[in-house]
């Protein structure tokens, strides 16, 4: 990897931010016209920018209980909710992967973040379920100790793993702005108990690309006219809960079928083949 890959990753030490995230489902023909209305004011970001197509590979691992709580949450369209994934990035060899509770208060998306190195995933994850930890002494603005927190709380074990490319682009000047291009959604159980030979991966259903728009509190104007320009309109693009509804259906996970899933994705369901 090189050098300047790594250093891309370094200020990402333990932090929390408060943003909004807009989100949309875009043919894949009309990306490039989205760029050229776009680079006047945005440039690729420093980990994307060099590379293939300005993008990167991304993975995360979804944790969830047993009875699929933050499943529900999301599904239920809860206004005060929350994930815990673990995210790394294929593309740097040697960057850390980053724990994350990533939670929304009514609109807004808060994200608390904090590295690990990736051989210390596995073995943080089972000493977070050690009862014996307690949680003492855990300092609530470090988001690796609130992390195991709320792992060892609600008993959370890996769930589902997704994986995809994204594009990346970030203000080249004035107000922050950060919008991204995913495509290749793809996914696969990650649960202990499931068969060795349902771990492959398998494309999600999302017959499209997916574009967010996130920021911190102003609307630029001509993000505006970039919305009106393609007629976009926003969606509701949960990731994890398609990837393991994908993952139920095909039955790779034991005990859990559509059946099961059924009463909590109608929601999700009427626009995903659009």
């Amino acid at each position: 990897m090189r050098s300047g890959a790594a250093r891309s990753f370094a200020p990402a030490l333990a932090y929390e931010t408060s943003r909004f995230e807009l989100k949309y489902l875009v043919e894949p023909w009309e990306v490039p016209s989205m760029r050229a209305f776009m680079s006047p004011f945005m440039k690729p970001d420093p980990f994307a920018a060099g590379r293939e197509g300005n993008s990167y590979d991304v993975s995360s691992l979804y944790l969830d209980t047993d009875d699929l709580l933050l499943y529900r949450m999301t599904a239920e369209g809860r206004m005060r909710r929350f994930k815990l994934r673990v995210r790394s990035y294929p593309s740097a060899h040697q960057a850390p992967a980053f724990l994350e509770v990533k939670g929304r208060e009514d609109r807004a998306v808060v994200k608390k973040r904090g590295p690990i190195p990736r051989d210390e995933v596995a073995s943080f994850l089972e000493e977070a379920l050690d009862p014996r930890q307690g949680g003492h002494g855990l300092r609530r603005r470090d988001a690796r100790e609130e992390f195991a927190q709320l792992v060892r709380k609600l008993r959370a074990t890996p769930c589902v793993a997704i994986a995809y490319r994204r594009e990346a682009y970030e203000s080249r000047f004035g107000v922050p702005v950060r919008i991204t291009f995913d495509s290749q959604l793809r996914h696969r159980p990650a649960r202990p108990r499931d068969r060795a030979e349902a771990f492959g991966w398998m494309p999600t259903r999302v017959n499209k690309m997916i574009l967010e728009i996130k920021f911190n509190s102003l609307f630029p104007g001509w993000v505006s006219r970039f919305v009106q320009r393609f007629e976009l309109e926003r969606r509701s693009i949960p990731k994890y809960l398609f990837a393991l509804e994908d993952t139920a259906r095909e039955g790779r996970i034991p005990g859990l079928t559509p059946a099961s899933l059924n009463a909590l994705t109608v929601l999700h369901n009427s626009w995903r083949n659009h």
